[in-house]
């Protein structure tokens, strides 16, 4: 019986194989030659114990990808469809509809509702990391945001309103402020993910 190598157990192989594979060669592909899991002579002992080793410079999404596909339990990695669907691979309009889709959708539940909690408790570490997001963004687009409604810094369901809204809107935005955020969509969502790197993974 031939046996999944990245696994000690008596798991025959499967696709799931090639999707490890393809985590491995898509981590060769965007750092130019290395491997998830280190350099050679650390690999073995690293894929065994699910340790990992990404290089510095991996996008979140695609760092995202690369541990999912690479997980040392096959049946925990995704589908060869699942990956084609994953934002890595997403342009930026797509990426800045997604933020705004995601918007609507929370905005619509109630501030106690079990997906509004469980999407601010993984924010409030994930994506905020602890601060409070208009003391982050710049101050001539924090003042644009009063004018219109309130809005909480502790909340990263507000900071999302905020890039739907002004994204709707950016074309009324005051000249300083458009300049500021870049052009629509491409500077506009690089704005925010250069803020909130992990802005985009944590809310997929």
């Amino acid at each position: 019986v031939t046996t999944d190598p990245t696994s000690s157990s008596s798991h025959r192989i499967t696709k799931k194989v090639d999707i490890f594979a393809l985590g491995c060669m898509i981590c060769y592909v965007l750092t130019r030659g290395c491997h998830p899991f280190g350099e050679s002579f650390e690999r073995e002992v690293n894929i065994r114990r699910n340790q990992p080793s990404l290089p510095a410079g991996l996008s979140p999404e695609a760092q995202d990808l690369i541990l999912a596909a690479t997980n040392i339990d096959p049946t925990l990695r995704p589908e060869a469809w699942e990956l084609e669907m994953h934002p890595v691979f997403w342009t930026e309009h797509k990426r800045l509809i997604f933020l705004k889709d995601a918007s609507d959708r929370l905005e619509n539940e109630k501030a106690s509702s079990p997906l509004v909690v469980r999407f601010e408790q993984e924010a409030a570490h994930r994506i905020l990391r602890g601060q409070d997001w208009t003391r982050v963004l710049d101050k001539s687009l924090i003042q644009d945001l009063g004018k219109y409604r309130n809005y909480s810094g502790l909340a990263a369901r507000d900071l999302l309103r905020v890039i739907r809204n002004k994204s709707h809107h950016y074309r009324d935005l005051p000249p300083g402020v458009r300049r500021m955020l870049g052009s629509h969509p491409e500077g506009f969502l690089n704005y925010f993910l250069n803020k909130f790197p992990d802005l985009l993974i944590e809310t997929y």
